[in-house]
Formats: C-alpha cells, sequence, structure tokens
C-alpha cells in the first residue's frame, strides 16, 4: 500500500511532464511554421502574407497595410531580384509565457549579394501569440532590447536578445 502511494504521484507527475512536453513541441512546430511563412512572403516578396505574420502594432504604426505594404515593398526595391540568398530562421532560442500571450526569441540568418559582396547577417526575430501558441506574429530585431520595447513595450523582462552578427566577404568569381 505504501508504495502505491509513492508510485500514483509519481505517475501523475510525469504524465503531466509529458504533456507539457508535447505542449511545448506542438508550439515550437507552429512557432516555427509561422516563422518559415513569414521569412518566405519575404523571399518571394508576397506583402500581403508578409504583413499578415508582421507584428501588428508595428503594422498600425505605419499607418496600416497599405502603407506598410509601401515603405516595406519601397525598401526592399533597391535590392536586385535574386540578391538574397538566404532569409530563414535556423532556431527558436526562447519561448517565454506571460500573463497574456507566448513571446519568443528566435535566430534569423541572411545571405545577401550586394555589390560584388556576400552578407552575412545573424539577426533575432522577436515572435508573439495571442491563442496559445497557434499563430504567431513576427517583428525583426537588431539586438537591442531598449528598440525591441519601443515596438513592443510589454516585451517580457526575461526576452534575452542576442547581439547582431554581421561579415561580408568577396564573391568568388
Amino acid at each position: 500500500m505504501k508504495q502505491l502511494k509513492i508510485l500514483i504521484p509519481l505517475l501523475i507527475t510525469l504524465s503531466l511532464q509529458l504533456q507539457a512536453q508535447t505542449d511545448t513541441l506542438w508550439m515550437r512546430q507552429r512557432l516555427q511554421s509561422c516563422a518559415d511563412n513569414f521569412t518566405n512572403a519575404f523571399m518571394k516578396k508576397n506583402w500581403d502574407q508578409y504583413i499578415s505574420y508582421s507584428n501588428p502594432a508595428m503594422v498600425a504604426s505605419m499607418g496600416g497595410n497599405d502603407a506598410y505594404k509601401t515603405v516595406v515593398a519601397g525598401n526592399f526595391a533597391k535590392i536586385p531580384e535574386g540578391a538574397w540568398k538566404k532569409y530563414q530562421v535556423d532556431s527558436v532560442l526562447q519561448i517565454v509565457k506571460t500573463p497574456n500571450e507566448w513571446q519568443a526569441v528566435l535566430s534569423l540568418n541572411s545571405v545577401l549579394e550586394m555589390n560584388g559582396l556576400l552578407i552575412y547577417t545573424t539577426s533575432a526575430l522577436i515572435g508573439q501569440s495571442w491563442d496559445g501558441g497557434n499563430f504567431w506574429t513576427f517583428f525583426g530585431n537588431e539586438g537591442d532590447k531598449s528598440m525591441a520595447l519601443m515596438i513592443k513595450p510589454d516585451l517580457s523582462e526575461a526576452i534575452q536578445i542576442p547581439a547582431k552578427k554581421e561579415y561580408s566577404k568577396p564573391v568568388k568569381q
């Protein structure tokens, strides 16, 4: 009987831990899927899809969807077609639960070919989900938490934003 009293709480604890790990795995998969949709939309210049995965406060601060689309498309119009060699999330660095949402930090890696150089950049992508991790929106960050707080004032104190890394090398002819 004594062993049963120990075994039952142990099984309940293990069951809860397994459920939490399953939920976290599901959330990471959803986060990665939404991030892939965000970066793929960027690469394909599908600005409507890109906006649907962009931080709503940032879109609103630019004047709404149409104005944001004009700004984003205008900023990247000067970059030649095919110059982006890579623009993707390589890893989820952190997921944090706040009272009202989930927040995440992802590692965004890009390679841009410009003026005879390959420019390699690793920066942070900040994600947020208001529906328990099913749908995520994003905004980029240059490795500066104070800048991230301007975009998202309720960013969790627990969020750690790594510094942006960038280097370039000549394109091999």
